[in-house]
C-alpha cells in the first residue's frame, strides 16, 4: 500500500465517525423549511439560480438557492426523505473535507503518516470546524466554500497545464457566487504560487484575476449589491454580546476600533481557541471562577500547538532559509489573516472555520519537524515525546468533544421541531423525518462528560 492511499485510510478514520454523528442531526427548522418552500416553487435549476441573483441588497449567493433545487430536486426522484438527502450530502462532504486535507499533506514516510494523524486530531477538534456540521443551510455553504479553497490548493500542488488552471477558475467563480467569502479560494491559489506550489500557472492566475474584476461588476456595477450596513447583526465583544443598538452607540463614530477588534478576534480564534464567536468566554470564566476542565483543555492544546508551530516555522532550512517561507506554513499563515480581515463586520466562528482547516495544515507541518527530530534516543527526545503525547491527548479530547457537541446539537434540533407548529407540507413533512431521528438526551450523558467535553 502506497503512502496516499495509507494517508485516505488514516483519513477515513477520522471522517467516517463524523459523518455518522452529522448524519444523525435532524434537519434544522430554522432557516431550511424557508428556503425549501421559496426554491421548490421554482420552475427549474437556471431559475433557481436566476432567483438568487436578486435575492437580496447586500448579498450575492445564487449557489444557495441552486444547491437547494438540486437537493430538491434529488429527493422528488427518490421520493421523499429529506433527511437522507440533506443529512446525506452534508456528511459526504465531510468525508470529502478531511480526505482533501490527508490528500494535501502528502506524506512521504512512516513519520509523516504519525504527523498527519496528529494533524488530522487538529482538524476535527478545532473550536470553528464544529460550525462547518451543525448546520445544513441545507448546504452549509461555508464547507462549500472550504472544499473549494481545498481543491485549488490541490490543484496547486499537483496540477498542471490548462486543465489545472481551468478547473481553479470555476472553483473561484462558484465560490465566489456561494459566499463573500469565496475569495478566500483566490487568495489560497495566489499564496500556494507565490510559495513555491505553482501548479496553477501565470495564465491562471490571470484568469482567475479576471472572474474576480467580472464578480466585482455583476455584483457593484450590474446587480447593484452593496456591502451590508454597520452593525447589522448581533457580535461578541470583551467580556459579552452586544446587541445592534449598542454597536451603533458606542461605535458609529469609530467604526474601526470594533473592525479591529473583530480582526484580531478572528485570528487569535483560529491560534488559541479564544475569543469565541468574539467573546472571551474563557477569561470571562476566570473572573467569575467558574472555569471548566474543558476550557482549560482548548487553551492548553492551542497554546502548545500554536507555539509549536511557530517555534518550527521560525527555524532555518538547509539552505539557510527560514521554514515559514515554505508552502506549509506560508499559505495557512496568508489564509488566517485574509480570512479574518474579511470578517471584519461582525464575529462569527463559522466565517473562520475556512482559515482553521489551514491551521491544521501548518500543524502538519510543525509535527512532522518535531516528529523527525523525536526519532533520535536521547534525553531530549524522551521528554519531547512525553510533551508530544501530552499534547496528542489533549487534542483527541477535543475530536471527542466535537462529537459530543454535534449529539447536543441534534437533540436540541429534535426539541425545535417537537416544539414547532409548522402546518405546510414540506415544513410538515421535515417535522415527521425529524421527530423520527434518534437522539440522546445531554441529561443521559455521564457528569464527566459535560465537565471534560462541554461547550466550545
Amino acid at each position: 500500500m502506497n503512502m496516499t492511499w495509507r494517508a485516505m485510510a488514516i483519513g477515513l478514520l477520522f471522517a467516517i465517525p463524523l459523518a455518522a454523528s452529522i448524519y444523525g442531526i435532524p434537519v434544522q427548522a430554522s432557516e431550511v423549511t424557508d428556503i425549501v418552500q421559496y426554491v421548490g416553487d421554482t420552475p427549474s435549476a437556471p431559475a433557481a439560480f436566476s432567483l438568487g441573483l436578486r435575492a437580496s441588497r447586500t448579498m450575492l449567493r445564487p449557489m444557495r438557492q441552486l444547491h437547494t433545487k438540486l437537493l430538491l430536486a434529488a429527493v422528488e426522484w427518490r421520493g421523499g426523505g429529506y433527511h437522507a438527502v440533506f443529512r446525506g450530502v452534508h456528511a459526504a462532504l465531510a468525508v470529502l473535507l478531511v480526505l482533501l486535507f490527508a490528500l494535501a499533506a502528502r506524506p512521504a514516510s512512516a513519520v509523516d503518516l504519525s504527523a498527519l494523524a496528529c494533524s488530522l486530531a487538529v482538524l476535527v477538534g478545532l473550536g470553528p470546524f464544529s460550525a462547518l456540521f451543525r448546520e445544513a443551510y441545507p448546504v452549509n455553504h461555508f464547507l462549500v466554500v472550504t472544499l473549494y479553497g481545498w481543491v485549488v490548493l490541490l490543484l496547486a500542488q499537483r496540477g498542471r497545464g490548462l486543465a489545472a488552471d481551468l478547473m481553479a477558475v470555476a472553483c473561484v467563480a462558484l465560490a465566489l457566487l456561494t459566499l463573500e467569502s469565496g475569495i478566500l479560494v483566490a487568495v489560497v491559489v495566489v499564496a500556494a504560487h507565490l510559495a513555491g506550489w505553482r501548479g496553477v500557472s501565470r495564465r491562471g492566475l490571470a484568469l482567475i484575476a479576471a472572474v474576480v474584476a467580472a464578480y466585482a461588476f455583476l455584483r457593484v456595477g450590474y446587480l447593484g449589491i452593496g456591502t451590508p450596513p454597520f452593525a447589522e447583526r448581533d457580535t461578541g465583544f470583551g467580556f459579552g454580546v452586544l446587541t445592534t443598538a449598542e454597536q451603533i452607540a458606542r461605535f458609529d463614530g469609530q467604526r474601526g476600533v470594533l473592525y479591529a477588534y473583530n480582526v484580531l478576534s478572528g485570528v487569535s480564534t483560529i491560534l488559541f481557541s479564544q475569543p469565541t464567536n468574539g467573546t472571551w468566554t474563557h477569561a470571562a470564566a476566570l473572573r467569575a471562577g467558574t472555569v471548566r476542565p474543558w476550557m482549560v483543555v482548548q487553551g492548553a492544546a492551542s497554546i502548545a500547538t500554536t507555539a509549536v508551530i511557530v517555534a518550527c516555522a521560525v527555524r532555518r532550512r538547509a539552505d539557510g532559509g527560514r521554514a515559514w517561507c515554505g508552502p506549509y506554513f506560508a499559505v495557512p499563515a496568508v489564509v488566517i489573516v485574509a480570512n479574518a480581515v474579511i470578517a471584519y463586520s461582525y464575529a462569527k466562528d463559522e466565517i473562520i472555520a475556512f482559515a482553521g482547516t489551514f491551521y491544521a495544515l501548518a500543524a502538519y507541518a510543525a509535527f512532522r519537524t518535531v516528529l523527525a527530530r523525536l526519532s533520535r534516543a536521547d534525553a531530549r527526545a524522551m521528554a519531547g515525546a512525553v510533551l508530544a503525547c501530552a499534547v496528542m491527548m489533549l487534542w483527541a479530547t477535543r475530536v471527542a468533544a466535537l462529537h459530543v457537541i454535534l449529539r447536543e446539537q441534534a437533540y436540541s434540533v429534535r426539541n425545535d421541531w417537537v416544539d414547532s407548529k409548522a402546518t405546510e407540507p414540506v415544513a410538515g413533512a421535515l417535522r415527521s423525518e425529524a421527530l423520527r431521528v434518534p437522539t440522546i438526551s445531554p441529561r443521559a450523558f455521564p457528569r464527566w462528560v459535560p465537565a471534560w467535553l462541554g461547550e466550545r
